[in-house]
């Protein structure tokens, strides 16, 4: 019995075999044809079980993208399916081609040197099409402008060679990850941003975390589809390794749309702190009496140590400051120590609270420490200004050896000033520096102009007006219009602490005022016409 219903299903298999064969596409590159970049070449499948291979090389990294026409075949199935490999026969992309669809195109996809392989063929002996059709491999060269894959790791990691300038990739599967290598070659403020096209998704389609060289998460944005721009907290970095990776949320918050990454970096001048400086032996060094050093608290856990070196006993104070975090809850502990990390002085600032100066203490010659961490409850990664004050002419050094030399006191670095006409501009965010041009806050500078100002945040664009002038800036782009013409900018306008920051001379000339600068009062003189 049981060999009579074996030999009824040997039987049966085959007579289903006339019906249905099973095609099995192993991969064979060895009879690929030859085809070169950015030509096209046509081809046809002549029967269902045609398979064409290509081959290509590329001799320097580059974006590749496929495009594969023909011509319209009046039905909506797929009939191609186009896929292309690397040497170690890795898929890389995957997409099909319908018949009333004459052009179909890949992602863009980042690649190394080498060769690459393309397989075309049918779908099924039901989706099959002989057309014949048209290949073509677009070929970019990368100029430290792309991704390089594959980077799926620290020691693949594509390297940032142009801090400041963005560079492209994309997640080309859910599973694929981006690694990015960044060399910070001075101690430096740090910020990075994030770019992409609008994805009809509002929940996070991207993670990006930033790790220093012992591999340790310093930074985690979350992107979502909706947000097509955000820009990370400062982070205040010392010198030296540092990896970004990219990667998919999930299989369901997944998108290939490509994305665009930069890392800003500013000099440290001693403006701000130096991270790791969570310890007394790595403090970071505040440097001159009355001079804002800026920091902020990365994680609930985070502390945050500066020291300073009194030089002439006096009455020495602490000043505080942040913007309004619209909260009464204290975010803030500051403790202050002496070199023997005894206690001196406590105090807290609460969100709300922005401006906070403590007591004055008499301090003698000798090495202090000031400590700020989390208050209590509240937690804020906001940035914080702090400055060591003295109302008896007190004097602090310089940090050149552990601990200071005597020597001179170096001289104390001057607020950027504006002023319209003789009269000076009050900033909620002092003017920065950048690359030689002064960044100031928008609102600020146009009403003194008398300028209308307008700013959408959905794309970060500002609009002004004054008389006949137009200008339109936007957040990050060195390109702006004046009356619809374009007018390349030395620095784009940017984010920085909730504020946006526009260059002034530009803004000026651009409603027909003269601007000059004071190097000796390091003032920025504009006069209207």
């Amino acid at each position: 019995m049981f060999k009579k219903g074996l030999i009824s299903f040997i039987i049966f298999m085959v007579l289903l075999g006339g019906v249905f064969v099973l095609r099995v596409f192993a991969i064979d590159f060895s009879d690929a044809q030859l085809i070169s970049v950015n030509n096209p070449v046509s081809g046809r499948l002549a029967n269902y079980n045609t398979v064409n291979y290509y081959k290509f090389t590329l001799n320097s990294p580059g974006k590749v993208k496929i495009s594969f026409s023909h011509g319209n075949v009046e039905r909506n199935t797929e009939l191609w399916r186009i896929q292309m490999f690397n040497a170690d026969e890795t898929e890389i992309i995957d997409f099909s081609s319908r018949g009333n669809t004459p052009t179909s195109e890949s992602i863009n996809t980042y690649l190394a040197s080498g060769t690459y392989y393309i397989r075309i063929k049918s779908h099924s002996r039901l989706d099959h099409s002989d057309e014949n059709y048209k290949l073509l491999v677009s070929f970019v060269e990368n100029n430290n402008n792309y991704e390089i894959e594959s980077n799926d790791s620290y020691s693949e990691a594509t390297l940032i060679k142009d801090l400041g300038k963005e560079i492209t990739g994309n997640c080309h599967h859910y599973k694929d990850v981006d690694y990015y290598k960044v060399v910070i070659p001075e101690n430096s403020k740090v910020y990075i941003t994030f770019a992409h096209s609008y994805v009809e998704r509002s929940t996070d389609v991207w993670i990006i975390q930033m790790f220093d060289s012992d591999e340790r998460e310093i930074l985690e944005l979350n992107s979502r589809g909706t947000s097509t721009k955000l820009e990370s907290r400062n982070l205040y970095l010392c010198k030296g390794e540092y990896y970004i990776r990219v990667r998919p949320n999930g299989y369901l918050d997944h998108s290939t749309a490509d994305y665009r990454l930069s890392v800003i970096c500013d000099k440290n001048n001693g403006q701000y702190e130096i991270e790791p400086n969570n310890t007394f032996g790595t403090a970071s060094p505040i440097n001159w009496l009355a001079h804002n050093v800026t920091g902020n608290i990365s994680s609930r856990s985070d502390k945050d140590y500066y020291k300073f070196y009194v030089t002439a006993p006096g009455n020495y104070s602490i000043s505080f400051t942040h913007g309004n975090i619209e909260d009464s809850i204290e975010f803030w502990e500051i403790h202050l120590f002496d070199s023997d990390q005894n206690v001196l002085g406590k105090f807290s600032s609460r969100g709300t609270q922005t401006k906070f100066e403590s007591k004055s203490l008499a301090l003698s010659k000798g090495e202090y420490y000031v400590r700020v961490q989390s208050g209590g409850w509240g937690y804020s990664t906001a940035d914080y200004n702090i400055a060591i004050n003295s109302s008896s002419g007190g004097k602090i050094q310089s940090y050149v050896d552990s601990p200071p030399s005597e020597g001179t006191m170096p001289s104390q670095p001057d607020t950027i000033k504006v002023t319209v006409n003789g009269m000076p501009i009050e900033f909620d965010q002092p003017p920065i520096l950048e690359n030689g041009r002064t960044l100031v806050p928008l609102r600020a500078i146009f009403t003194a102009l008398g300028a209308s100002v307008d700013w959408n945040g959905n794309n970060m664009t500002i609009t002004s007006t004054k008389g006949s002038n137009t200008i339109v800036m936007q957040v990050g782009k060195t390109v702006m219009t004046k009356n619809g013409k374009e007018i390349i900018l030395d620095v784009p306008p940017k984010l920085l602490n909730g504020r946006t920051l526009v260059p002034v001379r530009a803004v000026a000339e651009s409603f027909d005022a003269n601007v000059q600068w004071d190097g000796t009062t390091r003032t920025v003189i504009i006069t209207t016409n």
